[in-house]
């Protein structure tokens, strides 16, 4: 006699997952930033961009590009694998084909542009900014990469806007070769 569907429920009870979606608030703090002048809130505006971008991917894959998969919250596993570090950069690079390859979303985009290079250069400045780079002293006399990064004067200099521009270009990108929706709060 096949098992009724009470008692195939009472085998395998449903799993109740708790999460919260932190790319949303991040954004809006690199949008606060980018909206003030001054040497803090660009710094603020890159490290909350690149935060930003973290939690972006992550939740990109977990609720588009799984939202259809019967067990996206194990699958999830798969593209971010629990205990391993992977920087930011491969993350964008990596997991979008993974997610192509197996048949989650349209394509990958395309990384062999100005857009994706600018995103690098953003994450080296978010780098220099969270592990002291920046701090470093200088000198005419040192060489390129023994030199601050950003130095204050990039950072003086710096327009605001542009690390949260050169983030929400990557969100767009993919969202333009997943053929996928963007999130409404997405304004810049």
């Amino acid at each position: 006699m096949p098992p009724t569907a009470d008692a195939k429920f009472t085998a395998h009870p449903p799993t109740v997952w708790l999460s919260y979606q932190w790319a949303h608030d991040w954004y809006d703090d690199a949008l606060r930033a980018a909206r003030e002048t001054g040497r803090g809130p660009r710094r603020h505006e890159i490290v909350f961009s690149i935060a930003f971008a973290e939690s972006y991917i992550f939740e990109f894959v977990l609720v588009q590009a799984l939202v259809d998969v019967a067990d996206q919250f194990r699958e999830i596993n798969e593209y971010f694998p629990p205990g391993e570090y992977r920087n930011v950069q491969d993350k964008w690079k990596v997991v979008p084909k993974d997610l192509h390859a197996k048949g989650r979303i349209a394509a990958s985009p395309d990384l062999d542009g100005q857009d994706w290079e600018d995103f690098l250069t953003l994450v080296d400045y978010r780098n220099g900014l969270v592990h002291g780079r920046s701090s470093r002293p200088d000198t005419s006399e040192l060489s390129e990469d023994l030199k601050p990064m950003p130095t204050t004067q990039f950072l003086d200099d710096l327009e605001p806007g542009w690390a949260l521009q050169i983030v929400t270009r990557q969100v767009r990108a993919l969202h333009a070769a997943a053929n996928l929706e963007l999130p409404a709060w997405l304004i810049s």
